[in-house]
């Protein structure tokens, strides 16, 4: 089955079409990413505690929660357009255009996954079910998680 582009149909609605096709990544290979992105801030985190003099826990607790939050909301700000878990499966976070996302995206993504979290893992088990593979914190912050461009 060919689409109207490919048809020979080459409008500039139908090149829109081609261009706004997107492929979305599942549930299995966003955990595989999510995965790989507790392991790095694992190894960050201790090898930073490592170097570090001895804290209460409220200040332990304070830092991970900080170096997490930049982690999860600055790289997919990037050129990168996602963690580095989802660079190393070939997916891309973009907005609603298949745009870059904003900080404000990208923020409001980190708190939704803190609220699947909390609601026991509902908001990420969502990928396996939805139409368009989106998370409880794609639906707030307007995102999707799509292949990268080969």
């Amino acid at each position: 089955l060919r689409t109207p582009y490919e048809a020979g149909f080459k409008t500039k609605l139908c090149k829109r079409l081609v261009s706004m096709q997107k492929t979305y990544v599942g549930f299995w290979r966003r955990l595989f990413a999510s995965i790989l992105d507790i392991l790095i801030l694992v190894f960050l985190l201790t090898m930073l505690f490592s170097f570090t003099q001895q804290t209460t826990p409220g200040v332990d607790a304070l830092i991970i929660i900080l170096i997490s939050a930049l982690y999860f909301t600055t790289l997919p700000t990037t050129n990168l357009q996602g963690t580095i878990g989802k660079l190393a499966i070939g997916a891309k976070i973009v907005d609603l255009n298949g745009n870059k996302i904003s900080a404000g995206q990208s923020f409001i993504r980190f708190i939704g996954q803190i609220i699947s979290a909390v609601i026991f893992f509902i908001g990420f088990i969502m990928i396996a079910s939805h139409w368009q593979k989106r998370a409880l914190h794609d639906l707030m912050a307007g995102t999707y998680v799509i292949n990268r461009d080969k």
